[in-house]
């Protein structure tokens, strides 16, 4: 049940709260529609964000962007180097992707990804799911500064 507040807005519990990125693989493998009415079928989607359209140079900043800390990306330091394995993993020669925000249980947001990567047939690299409200804010801020400036503004050091 939803508690409204004096203020009239509902409140979402953040622990319930969850941003899904469909990579490009996903719609380069033609199971985009497929895969959206799964997640739709399951879990509350409560916005949706389309990408621009990105250079793999611009994919890989987002990558880094979002498994910001993860030994598996590599640092700083070493320009991001293992970068390059998961970005071209989730590229296709579909340009597109986008992050879907949905309320749910994390066990069924975890059900649903592991139905949508077997759907898409490339695992891993057909969507993404954050497991905390610090991920989630961080994927959040990542993609909506993607959508405003491309990150044309910014530059991230890699090699």
């Amino acid at each position: 049940m939803r508690r409204i507040f004096a203020d009239g807005e509902a409140r979402v519990r953040t622990d319930r709260l969850h941003a899904l990125i469909m990579w490009p693989a996903t719609f380069g493998g033609y199971r985009a529609n497929d895969s959206e009415q799964l997640i739709n079928g399951a879990l509350q989607v409560k916005h949706r964000l389309l990408l621009p359209s990105m250079h793999y140079s611009t994919l890989r900043q987002f990558v880094v962007r979002v498994y910001a800390g993860e030994d598996f990306i590599g640092t700083e330091d070493d320009g991001f180097r293992f970068s390059t394995d998961k970005s071209k993993g989730v590229w296709r020669e579909s340009d597109r992707a986008q992050i879907l925000v949905v309320e749910a249980e994390t066990n069924l947001v975890l059900q649903v990804k592991e139905e949508v990567r077997r759907m898409c047939g490339v695992g891993r690299h057909a969507l993404h799911t954050t497991d905390s409200i610090e991920e989630f804010r961080q994927v959040w801020q990542t993609a909506t500064r993607l959508r405003e400036t491309g990150f044309h503004t910014e530059s991230l050091w890699m090699r």
